[in-house]
């Protein structure tokens, strides 16, 4: 009897050598993607804190973020005022805020809990989408986006090969500084950037996955989940995008989860959001009256569940309103870094 074919290109995506565990802080940076992974962790009750200061693109921007964060280097924020509102260049256009003193205060805040949860977490994936950066044209500063404002006030920078391994192996350097037992996770995002062109996308991609490589080649503590392969090679169907052609369909965002879960999840872990899941149904319920007192006694229940649920799968004792809040904190004194000059 001849086999069933398999239309399709399996992707193999190994164990990790250190699997998250039910109870582990996590953190997750980078494009759209990494949003998309760390929405999913956190509604399946993971602890996971998820790009704080919006989405990041390019290693240079996910380096100096991560080193203001662990540097504490709140005092010297690249901020500017556009159209009646003040945004920071190291964050993304969801933070804003009606004055300099506001935008100060709500950056210097998510940074130091970045920061905190960059010493305590176990685990940080990093999702990258492109090798290309923008700088500030007067300062040669790198920013994080443009914020929609004039093209003449940057100057585009297409990263070499060479100087995204470099950042990123400078960045894992100066985590495990200071939180010696994180584990780093380098995925590349499948999201196709047409504003290059569709060659220069694949160029920006093919720059990113040589890094990457050469990066878990030098750092013990960094890995790959092969997220960008199994879109790109095993779905591989326009039905697994979007309605743009571009962006990974929920469909796809689904296929990937469970593979990441098969992956980079332990045995306990599965476990644990297996049992979490009815949880999770629960939680995602919209009632028609949710002001009730039937409703507040249904969501109580849910509370007591998860804390019960929480406390058998040995996650820290702490308040907790959302899968972010537990991530423990270490107090260290991370060095001063290099990312300034790449």
């Amino acid at each position: 009897m001849r086999e069933t074919p398999l239309f399709r290109t399996p992707v193999s995506a190994a164990p990790s050598a250190r699997p998250i565990q039910p109870h582990e802080g996590c953190v997750a940076l980078g494009s759209c993607f990494a949003q998309e992974m760390g929405t999913r962790m956190d509604e399946h009750g993971l602890r996971v804190l998820c790009n704080p200061l919006g989405t990041l693109y390019n290693p240079a921007s996910i380096a100096l973020l991560v080193h203001h964060a662990v540097e504490g280097g709140a005092g010297h924020l690249p901020l500017f005022e556009t159209r009646g509102r003040w945004r920071c260049w190291l964050a993304g256009t969801q933070v804003e805020g009606e004055s300099r003193a506001d935008i100060t205060a709500m950056v210097a805040s998510r940074l130091e809990r970045l920061g905190q949860a960059l010493r305590g977490a176990a685990h940080l994936i990093v999702t990258l989408g492109t090798s290309v950066c923008y700088r500030l044209r007067d300062s040669g500063e790198v920013v994080a986006n443009c914020h929609k404002m004039p093209a003449s006030l940057f100057q585009e920078d297409p990263l070499t090969t060479g100087q995204c391994a470099d950042v990123l192996t400078g960045m894992v350097g100066e985590l495990l500084r200071v939180n010696p037992h994180l584990n780093v996770t380098f995925t590349v995002s499948p999201y196709r950037y047409a504003k290059y062109g569709y060659h220069r996308s694949q160029l920006a991609k093919a720059t990113l996955l040589l890094a990457v490589d050469e990066v878990c080649r030098r750092q013990e503590a960094a890995s790959y989940f092969p997220a960008y392969e199994l879109l790109l090679d095993e779905l591989r169907d326009y039905r697994f995008y979007t309605d743009d052609m571009l962006h990974p369909s929920p469909l796809a965002a689904d296929y990937i989860w469970q593979r990441f879960c098969q992956s980079q999840l332990s045995a306990r872990a599965k476990d644990y959001v297996r049992e979490y899941e009815p949880i999770r149904k629960g939680l995602a319920h919209r009632p028609s009256d949710p002001g009730s007192a039937q409703y507040r006694a249904f969501r109580q229940a849910l509370e007591v569940r998860r804390g019960e649920l929480r406390k058998k799968y040995g996650f820290p004792c702490a308040p907790e309103g959302d899968g972010t809040r537990t991530l423990c904190t270490q107090q260290n004194n991370p060095p001063t870094h290099y990312v300034h000059n790449i």
